[in-house]
């Protein structure tokens, strides 16, 4: 969000949201992100993130509102994975 702040922040923002949807696709690996609650108050910054998080979760990004939450769900996953190997 806070690329947003320059000049050209708007590119710079899109082109690194274009990037981040092609990793899983173009390198075969999940993409675990993790983005909060916009900073700002003004309506085009919230509309500019709700959409970048609905961009990432339709590229099949899976996105985590904190850390803990993230964590927990990974840890959750890792064990699931451990489970179906024994």
């Amino acid at each position: 969000e806070h690329t947003l702040n320059r000049e050209d922040g708007e590119e710079v923002f899109r082109k690194t949201l274009a990037f981040l949807k092609t990793l899983a696709k173009d390198f075969g690996k999940a993409t675990v992100m993790v983005m909060g609650e916009p900073e700002a108050q003004q309506e085009d910054r919230w509309r500019t993130v709700r959409a970048a998080r609905s961009e990432l979760c339709d590229a099949g990004v899976a996105l985590f509102p904190d850390i803990e939450r993230a964590t927990r769900t990974l840890g959750i996953y890792v064990r699931y994975l451990a489970e179906r190997r024994a």
